[in-house]
């Protein structure tokens, strides 16, 4: 997550990043959690939270994190399952 801020620090208004948290669908913490591990990291991008398992399974989320990128127009780009590697 902090990675994704600096993205969104060094290229504000090229692009928009929004984290949607699935965790709580899946056993892993709370939405509350979610909102104060954000908090506690400085993270200022959207985030949004998934309230059913649709999310999951209309963005083909099979492994947390999920990352998917999309061009301007909504055609997907690239999927990267697992955490992302490289310097941001």
């Amino acid at each position: 997550m902090p990675a994704f801020q600096r993205l969104c620090d060094t290229y504000r208004g090229d692009f928009l990043l929004v984290g949607v948290d699935v965790g709580p669908l899946i056993g892993l913490g709370s939405r509350q959690g979610t909102e104060d591990l954000l908090e506690e990291l400085g993270q200022a991008y959207p985030a949004a939270y998934a309230v059913d398992a649709h999310a999951m399974l209309d963005y083909g989320v099979l492994g947390v994190p999920t990352t998917v990128f999309y061009e301007g127009d909504g055609n997907e780009i690239s999927r990267q399952s697992g955490l992302l590697t490289g310097r941001c």
